[in-house]
């Protein structure tokens, strides 16, 4: 499954906090259904985004082929709308869950345990830098962030 989460966990912990094109990421994610179309965005995620190439999990193959076929327009997309370069795009075959719903951590063991004042403040500069307008989209990045710094 694809949540937001694990998403972010694909970047892993030290990956994460080192990694600059987070806030790329989140622009990515938070325009997806206009990059793609409302069609496509029910069938893919995007999932990572290093050195300029979107990496993407679809449903099945066949969908995985179309995206490859409208590669171009996906690219020029991403420019228009985001303004990222995106060099190409990649394709791996998954199940998607959507969560355009805010996380809620669950977890009970989580609760108890206390994010220190650096990773506040590492979130704090990545949501300042992302400059995420949607409420939602804002809320799920900050409480998957938030979760990932307390494992």
């Amino acid at each position: 499954m694809n949540t937001m989460k694990s998403m972010l966990e694909e970047y892993s912990k030290t990956k994460l906090k080192n990694n600059y094109n987070l806030q790329s990421f989140i622009k990515i994610v938070e325009n997806w259904e206009r990059i793609v179309g409302v069609t496509v965005y029910k069938i893919c995620v995007p999932n990572f985004y290093y050195n300029n190439i979107v990496n993407i999990t679809v449903l099945d193959s066949i969908w995985a082929n179309e995206l490859m076929m409208k590669q171009v327009t996906i690219i020029k997309n991403i420019k228009n709308i985001t303004g990222l370069e995106v060099v190409s795009i990649r394709t791996k075959i998954g199940e998607i869950e959507r969560d355009d719903n805010v996380i809620v951590n669950k977890n009970k063991e989580t609760e108890h345990r206390v994010i220190s004042e650096d990773n506040k403040q590492w979130i704090f500069n990545t949501m300042t830098d992302a400059n995420i307008e949607n409420e939602d989209v804002k809320n799920m990045f900050e409480n998957a962030l938030r979760e990932i710094c307390l494992e």
